[in-house]
């Protein structure tokens, strides 16, 4: 049932956001431009989906079995926490705008936007200040490296684990947690119509925003059924391959 409602939700999300879409273009630039509706609903989101992290942690009554080292809470949920908190941080610019605080030398040099953040480094764009392709060394740009990291961690795992028994061990070994692939289902089909839309109406700056925002509502989600999940419960869906099914 609970599943039932996790894709309900995600799908009314789904159409809503790339709804906008629809709109005229240039209240689709009001929607998603610099502090716009869609960006700090993106950090709205991605903060929620942190701290519900921290809450699975602070309940997990199982730890992890890494090797030589064993805690006594999931510390996975943790590390999900602090990887949350930065990429809500770094949307707003870690609030130097909400605060009208001064750009450090440092970024007014390396960063692309003269803002306080690590994702507009030059090092980590495909382009350049003058909006010019770089390199292929420059492809590892933070948004295809967070794409790559949900792939992995949405769809290449639960995946693995419902066709390999000893991948299924290990992560039941170790304590990690499979999300549901569900999750995993929708963050492709929000992935492969944001190219869509890219190529067909060339609305890459505008559509990535809403990829964005609705990959923070994904993880949101995760982060919510995860914590009354995180204790006990925890171990009994990660042996049922179907319960990621």
């Amino acid at each position: 049932m609970k599943n039932k409602i996790s894709v309900v939700a995600c799908a009314i999300f789904f159409i809503l956001l790339y709804s906008i879409a629809l709109l005229p273009h240039e209240k689709i630039d009001e929607l998603t431009n610099e502090d716009g509706f869609v960006e700090n609903l993106s950090a709205l989101f991605f903060f929620s989906a942190s701290i519900l992290f921290f809450f699975s942690y602070l309940k997990s009554t199982t730890g992890n079995n890494l090797l030589y080292v064993k805690t006594k809470k999931n510390i996975f949920f943790l590390l999900f926490f602090l990887l949350f908190l930065f990429i809500a941080g770094e949307e707003v610019s870690w609030g130097q705008r909400l605060f009208e605080l001064e750009t450090a030398d440092f970024f007014k040099e390396k960063n692309l936007q003269s803002e306080n953040n690590l994702h507009n480094l030059k090092i980590f764009n495909s382009v350049d200040e003058n909006n010019t392709e770089r390199s292929w060394y420059y492809i590892f740009t933070m948004s295809r490296l967070f794409r790559i990291f949900w792939f992995t961690l949405c769809l290449v795992l639960p995946i693995a684990c419902a066709l390999n028994n000893q991948v299924h061990r290990l992560c039941t070994t170790v304590n990690f947690p499979i999300f549901p692939l569900y999750f995993g289902h929708f963050l492709l089909l929000s992935y492969l119509l944001n190219k869509y839309l890219e190529k067909q109406l060339g609305m890459h700056l505008d559509i990535v925003e809403v990829e964005e925002c609705y990959t923070a509502i994904i993880f949101f989600f995760i982060s919510l059924k995860l914590v009354p999940e995180s204790s006990k419960k925890l171990n009994q869906y990660s042996r049922s391959g179907n319960e990621f099914a």
